[in-house]
């Protein structure tokens, strides 16, 4: 899996990088970015690396932790670059600003590499610059990003990179990336090293899944409750009947009841309604769908008996929720803001 190649010095020179810091962008998924590159040139004689951050309107760019970062430039200054990765979170999925758009149009038909990471895959595909392109995205965007962006090949791995579109699932994923971008340039035992030093035991590969086994998420060892989860984790839309689960899992349904009861203090029943609803949760936060949709989309067949159950299980109703999770976080810029 190469880097994309310099589109024009000789291939002995530093790699250029500009990190394109988007307003209340995830802070770990930068620096997990910037890290590989920074240890590779500490390792090396002469940097294989130089790269800037930069800012869309100023050079203030606030993360999501409250950091407030000092950015190297504005975007649209320098623009000699043979990568430009784009830092996003998921509180900023949504961010749209003209002059951006108008830039990362113009790098990708300069062809220079693009290099969205977690949530900024939205943005580039909103932009078409992953039309007919390999990517992945953060789990949690999935189905949305499935309806919306029908062109785009999403895979569910750790990182993607196709031909000059580098993508990643965000957060430490971003290592993975970056580790294997050095490795494409520099000896194997050096690449290793790196990931040592960063206390990570391999570089992982690009398809490997980006969710936690249910086995370590719920604490269980046994596989039979493990495929149960399993299974109710991916018949959110259309729930299967517990005779179902029961039968693909070899149990009947009186030992399945004995093993969440054991393992869960909850009957499996209350567990898959809850799987659900924490799924609803999900989608009332991440995306637009109105609340119908939003029930229906995680097995209720109307709104008022997924509300219900939403309230009892978060204690508040899904107009609430998202009406103060949007309030939690509006994104600090206006598009008429004279300080921009």
């Amino acid at each position: 899996m190469p880097v994309p190649p310099a589109t024009s010095e000789p291939s002995q020179r530093p790699r250029t990088l500009a990190f394109v810091l988007i307003p209340e962008f995830s802070l770990v998924t930068f620096a997990c970015a910037i890290e590989a590159f920074r240890m590779a040139n500490d390792r090396s004689d002469g940097p294989l690396f130089t790269w800037k951050l930069l800012g869309i309107q100023k050079k203030e760019v606030q993360a999501n932790c409250g950091l407030r970062f000092t950015a190297d430039d504005v975007i649209g200054t320098e623009d000699h670059w043979d990568i430009v990765f784009i830092v996003s979170s998921l509180t900023s999925v949504n961010f749209d600003d003209p002059k951006l758009s108008a830039w990362l149009r113009r790098m990708a038909r300069d062809g220079v590499a693009i290099a969205p990471l977690g949530a900024a895959t939205v943005l580039a595909a909103r932009l078409g610059l992953l039309d007919d392109h390999q990517c992945v995205t953060h789990w949690r965007l999935y189905g949305d990003f499935l309806e919306r962006f029908p062109r785009v090949h999403l895979g569910r791995g750790l990182y993607c990179v196709d031909r000059k579109r580098l993508t990643c699932a965000g957060g430490f994923a971003a290592m993975d990336l970056g580790l294997t971008i050095v490795s494409s340039i520099v000896d194997a035992p050096l690449a290793a090293e790196l990931a040592e030093i960063s206390m990570i035991s391999r570089i992982r590969g690009p398809t490997e899944n980006q969710r936690m086994s249910i086995q370590w998420r719920y604490g269980v060892n046994d596989k039979r409750i493990a495929l149960a989860i399993e299974l109710m984790e991916k018949y959110i839309e259309e729930p299967l009947t517990l005779g179902d689960i029961a039968e693909r899992t070899g149990v009947s349904i009186r030992q399945m009841e004995r093993l969440f009861e054991r393992y869960l203090g909850k009957s499996p029943q209350r567990h898959y309604v809850e799987t659900r609803l924490h799924h609803g949760h999900q989608l009332l936060t991440d995306t637009n769908e109105s609340i119908l949709t939003v029930a229906l989309k995680c097995g209720f067949s109307d709104a008022a008996h997924f509300t219900r159950q939403f309230k009892a299980l978060f204690a508040s109703t899904p107009a609430a929720t998202r009406t103060l999770w949007r309030a939690r976080f509006t994104l600090p810029f206006h598009e008429d803001d004279p300080d921009i």
